[in-house]
């Protein structure tokens, strides 16, 4: 299994006419760096659920913390929309 890295991939989609949305734009409150990086839309969920439900398993803090994620990316995502108007 391989991944291929963002940039080869906004190098592809640049070239192909389109734009290159990164998540991390779309939810800054989540995806804010704490000296490890900007995190993906992912990790950030996963250091929330770190952060909120220490000691869980994925699926328990999924069930605590689904609507708590949503709600703090709201106001970003609201915010990225209105930009590509």
């Amino acid at each position: 299994l391989s991944y291929t890295p963002v940039c080869i991939l906004f190098q592809c989609i640049e070239d192909s006419g389109a734009t290159f949305d990164d998540e991390r734009d779309a939810a800054p409150e989540l995806c804010e760096d704490r000296g490890e990086g900007r995190p993906g839309y992912f990790a950030a969920y996963e250091r929330l659920r770190q952060d909120e439900c220490p000691g869980s398993k994925a699926w328990e803090g999924r069930a605590h913390l689904e609507n708590k994620f949503l709600l703090m990316k709201l106001p970003g995502t609201i915010s990225w929309l209105q930009s590509k108007q």
